[in-house]
């Protein structure tokens, strides 16, 4: 398992793609702090409108910010809108 593993991160680099898109990471990007995708398998933890707490299979990601919503949350990510004033990672 861990020989297929290391070919997977050798594709990742020679296409040079985000670390962990091909091995099942969770890939987030930010528009500037009003909204976040997160594309990959993630399951919420917690939720209010003040902190969204993600488990992305390899660890967690959790905003805090004000008026945070849940937009979208389905197989293939999610998308998270609001303030975001601060994100962490366990």
């Amino acid at each position: 398992m861990a020989n297929v593993k290391n070919k997977l991160n050798k594709i990742n680099k020679y296409f040079d793609l985000p670390e962990g898109l091909i091995t099942g990471g969770v890939h987030i990007e930010l528009m500037s702090n009003k909204q976040a995708i997160l594309d990959g398998k993630c399951s919420i933890l917690q939720y209010s409108d003040t902190q969204i707490k993600i488990n992305t299979g390899n660890g967690t990601v959790e905003f805090l910010g004000k008026n945070l919503c849940l937009d979208t949350l389905n197989k293939e990510g999610a998308l998270i809108s609001g303030t975001i004033e601060k994100i962490e990672f366990a």
